[in-house]
């Protein structure tokens, strides 16, 4: 997935600087790593991300769903890129029924400043936005 840092317009003083990432994951290709990498989830997971997912006939689009969340908070919380240790020091939130969006736990983030919304396009595709402050 390619990385591109989109901002809001220079804020004005005493303004705070919205940030956005967005990733897409193809459900096919999803498919096909879930079923060759799953016993390598715990490198790149956590165990609330690998619970979510769970082992159940379609747990490669929770991991899609995951993969994509993960992906675009990196994005918005590192326009640099932050390596795999970075990756993996993010913890998804999974929704609730009270919620309809993933959270984000990382050292030093305050709580509730970035919120991941997931989107399905046509059974093939899930499309996962992230906007922090």
């Amino acid at each position: 997935s390619g990385h591109k840092e989109l901002t809001s317009p220079m804020p004005l003083a005493g303004q705070m600087q919205t940030r956005l990432g967005v990733d897409l994951i193809e459900l096919k290709r999803a498919k096909l790593f879930y079923h060759r990498h799953k016993s390598a989830l715990r490198r790149f997971l956590t165990q609330k991300e690998i619970t979510y997912v769970g082992n159940r006939p379609n747990a490669y689009q929770k991991l899609a769903e995951v993969l994509a969340a993960k992906e675009a908070a990196f994005k918005t919380l590192s326009p640099r890129g932050m390596g795999p240790v970075g990756f993996a020091s993010l913890t998804l939130i999974p929704p609730t029924r009270n919620k309809s969006y993933f959270g984000v736990e990382k050292k030093g983030l305050k709580k509730n400043k970035l919120k991941i919304r997931l989107f399905k396009k046509n059974h093939r595709y899930v499309v996962a936005q992230c906007v922090g402050i």
